[in-house]
């Protein structure tokens, strides 16, 4: 019937001794097919409106009271969702999951609408039997971005949302790998305990060893290095954190899952990238690091740790100091504080730069594309709180953590290297309903890409 087919993919099962992961071929990926304008559809047109006039003009619609965000199944052949413009920092409409059915998107659908229809149609229950996918029907073929973009944002949240019993540094490695075949660099065990003493210290009472991973890219562009926080489960070591607090803490890999998705996009589109992530496990036994403990990093500098549950800048510390020397850009994504998330919620991502221009690119992209960002201030003020009495550094302040997101990015910027143009994104990596979100994602892919072209064009 349609003379083309484009299906959206992800991952395939895994085999072998990672058969037991059921992480991704249980989540259903939506079909899209392509059909010629003539061709006659026997599915359920799927139609946006914006507004509640839009709403009332539809004939099925008079007894029905208009709600914002809400789907109206007005008949066999016709459902609704509402979806009013919004102005100003806002996130891209959660479009509900659909009965299973096949649907005709309506051809005035936008391409940021048609995304969110995709994303709400995602799915994560590994345990349960995987549901057919929906199939959509489209008029015209959707953007040839829409395909890799909608399978790495489904992989960082299908990582995200995976129990920590089988997402483990040990999977975590196979599964990056899977998702980014080709020249990995490992560095694990007595190699690790000497050149990368923080991402060692924490993952030492983990039955799972931490090691630190890097994948390199050549192409177009500018080099981005990437670099994701990748605890996969955090206790919050010695300093423990209370059940409440931990009940969510498979998600402290949320940075490195973000990062993976953003990379999966660079490399199809054949730019020129590292992507570094640090894997550890923060648990507790004889051999976890203790208060006290004094951190000598690859750069010279050391760290008395304070706290065991401030884990994630000291491993991402190991990852500045891996970094490819030169000109470009360093991106960290890290699941890094409380203090953001009280700050701006769940929906917001919270970014750190001292490049001015850079900072108003990506605040710009992101209410381009609906995926709100907030910059926040490296208030250097705050600095002299991090210093140590028998080190160089301490890895939180004496003083109750106020401005605790501030003073983490003030803390990792003694390991950025010189001329490299840094952001840090501390994000939540869940949403309000606790299952994973690629928060940052595509606002940073809309800058690079911006970046690219404008090489591109002074060349």
């Amino acid at each position: 019937m349609f003379h083309r087919s484009i299906p959206v993919t992800l991952l395939r099962p895994l085999h072998g001794p990672l058969s037991a992961l059921r992480l991704y071929h249980t989540v259903p990926i939506p079909i899209l097919n392509v059909s010629s304008p003539s061709t006659s559809f026997p599915s359920c047109l799927l139609k946006i409106v914006k507004s509640e006039e839009d709403f009332k003009r539809l004939p099925e619609t008079g007894h029905l009271k208009y709600k914002p965000d809400k789907l109206y199944e007005l008949s066999a052949n016709l459902t609704v969702f509402t979806s009013p413009e919004k102005k100003g920092l806002t996130r891209l409409s959660k479009f509900p999951k659909l009965p299973h059915s096949s649907y005709h998107i309506d051809p005035s659908t936008s391409s940021l609408s048609l995304l969110s229809i995709l994303l709400g149609q995602y799915s994560y229950k590994p345990y349960a039997e995987p549901s057919p996918p929906i199939t959509f029907n489209l008029s015209s073929p959707p953007p040839p971005s829409l395909s890799p973009l909608l399978t790495s944002i489904f992989a960082s949240k299908t990582l995200i949302n995976s129990p920590p019993n089988l997402l483990n540094p040990t999977t975590f490695t196979a599964i990056t790998s899977t998702l980014l075949p080709g020249p990995w660099k490992e560095i694990v065990g007595p190699e690790l305990s000497l050149k990368f003493k923080a991402t060692s210290a924490v993952g030492s009472a983990s039955l799972h060893q931490p090691r630190i991973l890097k994948y390199r890219h050549v192409g177009e562009g500018p080099l981005f290095t990437i670099i994701g926080k990748s605890v996969t489960f955090d206790s919050g070591g010695l300093s423990l954190k209370p059940s409440g607090s931990m009940i969510n803490m498979k998600k402290d890999m949320g940075g490195g899952a973000i990062a993976t998705g953003l990379c999966m996009l660079l490399k199809a589109s054949n730019f020129n990238f590292e992507l570094i992530l640090p894997v550890v496990e923060n648990m507790i036994n004889g051999e976890a690091y203790r208060l006290g403990d004094v951190i000598e990093h690859d750069n010279g500098l050391t760290t008395e740790v304070l706290n065991t549950d401030a884990e994630g800048r000291l491993i991402l510390s190991d990852a500045l100091c891996w970094t490819e020397g030169g000109d470009g850009y360093v991106i960290d994504f890290a699941t890094l504080t409380g203090a953001a998330r009280v700050a701006l919620g769940v929906e917001v991502g919270m970014y750190f730069t001292d490049d001015d221009e850079l900072g108003e690119r990506i605040y710009r992209k992101g209410l381009e594309v609906k995926d709100p960002v907030w910059r926040m201030p490296l208030y250097e003020g705050y600095e002299k709180r991090l210093k140590g009495k028998i080190s160089d550094l301490t890895n939180v302040t004496r003083d109750g953590g106020l401005g605790g997101a501030i003073t983490a990015a003030l803390y990792l910027k003694n390991f950025v290297p010189e001329k490299k143009k840094w952001v840090h994104f501390d994000v939540n990596g869940m949403d309000e309903h606790g299952m994973g979100e690629a928060n940052g994602l595509r606002a940073c892919w809309e800058v690079i890409k911006e970046i690219v072209e404008e090489e591109k064009n002074r060349n």
